[in-house]
């Protein structure tokens, strides 16, 4: 090299590389929250904490309602929301087979024809101004060298994305067991409700045929009889809304369940159901990580995100591909297969990113925000988890004290009912009086059921709170420490 052209070339080489596009200075904003950094204070107080308080897989069996469990059956079989998961499943299972083979070598074979009339001024005799058929067959192999991981990292976060969406599915089916648990519970509270306000209309047209005989007698005036009158409608008014409150709780079953109306016809009225004692697990709320499907998934996103970055990163340095053919070439099919017709390729090639009018910086700064949504997004959900238990907790220990105070009025109602029959068996009070005792009892039935129904319901909230039995596959770790998942 000339004295002249060599320091031209060192200058060139070096204005390229300066030149060369770089990621400095972006970097994502945002860090994963650990579940012990958030405290519950005094939320758990006074609750037993059991190593095995976990809520079990098939939680609601805790019921022993045979005709529950059978609805949960259906619903998880034949709900199409949850056929609609069960296919995204399937479909990010195949983006990341498809990612893991973006990573494989290629090899195909092919034959092709190319036909040209090739001018006599650019070719002369015997081929110019004829036309000739181009005839080639052979293989061709290429592959692009994962220097720096780019590739095997696009491969992992595409698993990670399928992780989530299957641990998505798992929330899905929770949520879907759920709500037909609470469909079920206000079920069975519609029907006791229209049990209690059938007797209450009963006793509503007692007291107005009581009342009507008393105004005949001169006893009452017609401003009481229009009180027992009123009295009497809005008890029927009360039971036709239980009524519709029924058929509507059992519709919402059959659509959950995936059935038509006609499936609602099939149910039958359900026995009481009882609320389990509350308990909670001893290693809350640091556990919530490995037992809530909706915090695994959102972690699940962070750590794709994680590698997404790795492989906006990749693409800044420099690459290898490697092309190669091999096969027969000729013109005219006739000396296709001579042995002089062979021909070998073989074309490597490294390509370095020098002038790209900022793509690659922006498509990193995309995926940083990406990277940091999704952190955003799991730091909100294990938040949420956790106010979830807390809520839970409270809501529980109140329906608890407003049971036990509810279940000593209705014992003192329904003394006091007695007493009346009594009372009026012995001719001590009259009818009347022993209808509006009649009604105090109705009333505490009516409290009673609904108090015993929102407590069935924050129960089935909490079950859910705390994960609802759900356990990572074996074959799908679920993170641990979110310390450790960097970009």
């Amino acid at each position: 090299m000339s004295p002249i052209l060599k320091p031209l070339t060192l200058a060139l080489g070096t204005l390229l590389l300066a030149g060369c596009v770089s990621p400095g200075g972006l970097k994502p904003q945002q860090a994963p929250l650990a579940a012990n950094s958030l405290a519950m204070g005094n939320t758990l107080s006074g609750v037993p904490r059991q190593a095995a308080a976990w809520p079990a897989a098939d939680w609601w069996r805790s019921f022993h309602d045979a005709q529950l469990d059978h609805l949960i059956h259906v619903a998880l079989a034949s709900n199409p929301d949850l056929a609609v998961a069960a296919a995204r499943v399937r479909q990010a299972d195949a983006v990341a087979a498809g990612a893991d083979a973006a990573r494989m070598p290629t090899l195909g074979a092919g034959v092709s024809a190319d036909g040209i009339r090739i001018p006599p001024t650019v070719i002369g005799a015997p081929l110019g101004g004829h036309y000739a058929t181009l005839w080639r067959a052979g293989l061709s192999f290429n592959y692009t060298f994962d220097l720096w991981g780019g590739q095997r990292a696009q491969w992992e976060a595409a698993v990670d994305q399928a992780r989530a969406v299957a641990v998505a599915a798992s929330a899905a089916r929770l949520q879907l067991a759920a709500d037909v648990t609470r469909a079920y519970v206000d079920y069975a509270y519609a029907g006791q409700s229209v049990a209690i306000l059938k007797a209450n209309l009963a006793r509503s047209a007692q007291l107005l045929d009581l009342t009507r005989k008393r105004v005949a007698a001169g006893v009452d005036n017609h401003m009481q009889l229009a009180a027992a009158s009123a009295a009497q409608a809005t008890a029927s008014q009360q039971l036709e809304a239980a009524q519709r409150g029924e058929r509507a709780a059992a519709l919402t079953l059959a659509a959950l369940c995936g059935q038509g109306p006609g499936f609602a016809d099939s149910l039958h009225a359900p026995a009481p159901l009882r609320a389990a004692p509350l308990a909670l697990p001893a290693t809350l709320p640091a556990a919530l990580l490995a037992r809530r499907p909706d915090v695994t998934a959102a972690l699940w996103r962070v750590e794709a995100e994680a590698r997404a970055i790795k492989v906006a990163r990749a693409a800044f340095l420099p690459n290898i591909n490697l092309a190669a053919g091999l096969g027969l070439a000729s013109l005219g099919a006739g000396n296709l297969l001579e042995g002089a017709s062979h021909y070998e390729q073989f074309a490597p090639a490294i390509s370095l990113p020098l002038f790209d009018g900022g793509r690659l910086r922006a498509n990193l700064a995309g995926q940083d925000a990406a990277f940091d949504a999704a952190v955003a997004q799991y730091n909100g959900v294990l938040v949420q988890a956790i106010h979830q238990v807390a809520d839970g907790v409270s809501a529980t220990q109140s329906l608890d004290r407003e049971l036990r105070a509810q279940e000593q009025a209705h014992a003192a109602a329904a003394l006091s009912w007695k007493l009346a029959q009594d009372q009026l068996g012995a001719g001590v009070i009259s009818e009347m009086q022993a209808l509006q005792v009649q009604q105090y009892l109705l009333q505490a039935e009516q409290r009673l059921a609904q108090l015993r129904a929102d407590r069935l319901s924050a129960g089935v909230s909490l079950v859910v709170a705390l994960g609802g039995g759900y356990v990572p596959p074996a074959d799908t770790p679920t993170p641990t420490n979110v310390a450790e998942i960097q970009p």
